[in-house]
């Protein structure tokens, strides 16, 4: 069964993704008040291992001491200025993509009808 992603941006930072199945049911939608970056990786380009410290948050994956938000600080120094301090790296595995966020606020997450 190959889910189906949507995405919806209702300010600038603010992302909300859409994750259901082909049959409609079992829809989760992942709220982030704020999101600083996104990644989306097809999973056939994806090589599997993760750096980082892996932690489970409900449907997400939380990366600590992530290198790509290490190496955002590094390519750009004003990151710092521009991000929340407390900023994480959200992982979202689903069947077809991998899909990573950087956000300063913790995602809602909420089971669609």
């Amino acid at each position: 069964m190959t889910p189906l992603h949507s995405s919806e941006q209702k300010d600038s930072q603010a992302l909300t993704i859409e994750i259901r199945n082909s049959s409609k049911i079992n829809a989760i939608a992942i709220s982030f008040p704020k999101c600083m970056a996104l990644r989306i990786v097809e999973e056939f380009f994806f090589s599997g291992g993760f750096e980082g410290d892996i932690r489970q948050l409900g449907n997400t994956l939380i990366v600590d001491n992530s290198p790509w938000i290490a190496k955002l600080k590094e390519a750009s120094p004003t990151f710092d200025v521009c991000a929340s301090p407390d900023a994480k790296h959200y992982l979202i595995l689903t069947d077809d993509y991998t899909i990573e966020i950087i956000s300063g606020s913790t995602p809602v997450i909420e089971t669609l009808d």
